[in-house]
Order: C-alpha cells, then sequence, then structure tokens
C-alpha cells in the first residue's frame, strides 16, 4: 500500500470524525506527539526573498561607437576604423527561494514552487513519497518542552520553529547557510481531499514586485585600421599613383537597455469560486504601476487527493471588466475539502513567485 493510499485511509477518518485527537497543550509540556499528521508548508518570505534576487542583481549593458582615422603609408591616404567597447559587471549572491521544506521532489504534493507537503509520526521522522507514491524519510524533527522545535531535511536544509496553535500551525525559520533566512509556516490538514461537487467560494490574497526595466546611454572608444588611398607626383617624366595603410583611433557614442535593480511592487485580493463541475470564475481587485483595477478571470482547476488545487487559465478570459492576464501557474493546498483555508503560490511572470492565503467565505 502507497503512502497516498494509507493517507487516504486516514483522511477518510477524519472526515468521519474519527482522526488523531488534539493534544491538550499545557505549559513546558511539548514534545514529539504534539506534532503529528500531515501539514502543508509555505515559504511565506517568497515575495521578500525575490526583491532581494533582484536588488542584488548585476546588470549589464553594452555601448559601442565609430570613429575616423588617418592612415600613412608611401603615400598619405585617410582610412575608416570602427571600434566597439563593451562593459560588464559581475557579482555574486546567493539564492533566496529555499527548498527543504518547499519546492521538494519528495513532498507528497510533489515539487510545487514555494509549497510542500509531508507527514510528521510523532517520532521525530519526517515523511514524503518517492515518484510512484510510496513513503520515504526525508528527515527528521525534535520538539522541546517548550514547544520550540528543529526540524532537518535530508538534502541539507535545517530549521529552528516554534509549534503553535496546540500543534495545527509550525512557524519555522530555516537555519542552514543557503537559508538565507527565510521564513515559512506549517498547517496541520487532512490526509486526503476529494473534488468538491457542490459550488464552494474562497477569498484569497497575495503580494509581491517585479523587476522594472530601465534604458541607460553610454559611451565608448574604439580603435580601427583604415586603407587609404592617395596621389602622389614622383620626380621624372610621370605620375604615380599609391596605396599607403595606416591606423586611426575613434570615438563614438551608443545606447545600452538593461535591467535596473528598481522595483515595481503588485498586490492582490479577490475571490475565487469552484462550481463544483471543474470550472473557476475569479475577480480580483489588483494593484499595479500605481493604480487598483477590477479584474476577471476564468478557466478550469483540478484538486488532487493530495489537495493539491491546480488552476488553469483561458486564454481569453470571460466576465465583466477588465480582464485579467493569464498567470503562468496558480497552485494552492487545501487543509480541508469543504471549509478549510489554504496555502497558495503563484507565479505573476516568468522568474517571480509569490505566496498567499485562501480562505472559504
Amino acid at each position: 500500500m502507497t503512502l497516498r493510499q494509507k493517507l487516504a485511509m486516514g483522511g477518510g477518518l477524519l472526515l468521519c470524525g474519527l482522526g488523531l485527537p488534539i493534544t491538550s497543550f499545557a505549559a513546558g509540556s511539548c514534545n514529539n506527539t504534539n506534532l503529528v499528521g500531515t501539514y502543508n508548508a509555505s515559504l511565506t518570505s517568497a515575495a521578500f526573498a525575490n526583491a532581494v534576487n533582484t536588488v542584488n542583481g548585476m546588470p549589464t549593458s553594452a555601448t559601442s561607437g565609430t570613429g575616423t582615422g588617418t592612415g600613412t603609408g608611401t603615400t598619405t591616404g585617410t582610412g575608416m576604423g570602427t571600434g566597439t567597447t563593451t562593459g560588464t559587471g559581475t557579482g555574486t549572491q546567493k539564492s533566496s527561494i529555499a527548498t527543504g521544506l518547499v519546492g521538494n521532489a519528495s513532498s507528497i504534493n510533489g515539487n510545487v514552487p514555494a509549497l510542500g507537503r509531508f507527514y510528521f509520526d510523532g517520532n521525530g521522522n519526517i515523511l514524503g513519497a518517492d515518484s510512484t507514491g510510496n513513503k520515504i524519510a526525508v528527515g527528521t524533527y525534535t520538539v522541546n518542552g517548550d514547544c520550540t522545535a528543529t526540524m532537518k531535511v535530508n538534502s541539507g536544509p535545517s530549521y529552528d520553529a516554534v509549534v503553535v496553535a496546540q500543534g495545527q500551525q509550525v512557524l519555522f525559520l530555516e537555519t542552514d547557510a543557503n537559508g538565507n533566512g527565510a521564513t515559512g509556516m506549517l498547517q496541520r490538514s487532512v490526509n486526503f481531499c476529494s473534488p468538491p461537487t457542490n459550488q464552494q467560494n474562497f477569498g484569497f490574497s497575495y503580494f509581491g514586485a517585479n523587476a522594472a526595466t530601465a534604458t541607460g546611454t553610454g559611451t565608448g572608444t574604439g580603435t580601427g585600421t583604415g586603407t587609404g588611398t592617395g596621389t602622389g607626383t614622383g620626380t621624372g617624366t610621370g605620375t604615380g599613383t599609391g596605396t599607403g595603410t595606416g591606423t586611426g583611433t575613434g570615438t563614438g557614442t551608443g545606447t545600452g537597455t538593461g535591467t535596473s535593480a528598481a522595483l515595481q511592487p503588485f498586490a492582490t485580493i479577490g475571490t475565487l469560486t469552484l462550481d463544483g463541475a471543474g470550472s473557476f470564475m475569479m475577480t480580483a481587485y489588483v494593484y499595479s504601476n500605481g493604480s487598483v483595477q477590477t479584474q476577471n478571470a476564468s478557466g478550469t482547476y483540478s484538486l488532487s487527493p493530495t489537495c493539491n488545487l491546480t488552476l488553469s487559465f483561458a486564454m481569453s478570459p470571460s466576465g465583466s471588466g477588465t480582464t485579467m492576464t493569464p498567470l503562468p501557474s496558480f497552485s494552492g493546498l487545501l487543509t480541508q475539502t469543504s471549509g478549510g483555508t489554504g496555502l497558495i503560490t503563484l507565479q505573476s511572470s516568468g522568474t517571480t513567485v509569490s505566496t498567499g492565503t485562501v480562505i472559504p467565505q
């Protein structure tokens, strides 16, 4: 029996009210059994991490110029030279988009940017799934008596954590050298989700920043070789023609375009309606480029047994008002099939990843 099948059985029990009881907390009484069950993980600092990566980026631009030079040979000629100069800058930075508890192929729901899903067994083991759905050990955890905790993923990332809300949630901070202070949250979830058969309405929100593009002008100096033909007068009875080759230096001005470290903030709240038959409607209030617009979108959705919600936007969104540009990706993890809050991740552009929340209405 695969992990997903076992979790499906457990999810059935939870939906019937026969799931694991929530352990009662008392001051200084936490241990590993307070962190047990299936948890959805979200990198809540994803938007900030993208902003840091943009600011730390080093743009490269190039300019070119054309110059005129004079060359001297057996006779005197004038040549034309063309030179190009390119300036580059090199910078190094750490990636601030963490892996481990998020974006991990061993997650129960697969590799989803800034999201993850794992089973904590109450004995200090973190379980995920391989490509066939079989359970695998992906890490360990320890809950201390004061409800602080540590977690370690086998692929390298490690975390300090705080268990809150009687084990329903966990706040975590990545502590390894590659984490760059990434923060996130775990939310306890049912083990299994079934596609809704009735209409469900949610509210959602997310925010972030995109890089702005700027154009700059630079001056370059180049050295070119020119060939000139001149006429000379010889001693005697005739006139001769000679060719001379010379080297000249010229300067020119060119224009280069590159991406600067400027940022443009964006933020969105809205409503999401799942019709129970595989289609969705979305109304969003979007702040971008200094103004707020009401936008509409539609498309299809899917909800996997591992509670992974995926939206596929129609190429020509329908609805009144301004239509929303289809997002490259929009995924979420629900904590319950019906009436449960959830975590979302999306790409607002090719490289910008943001996280947010989805809450039932």
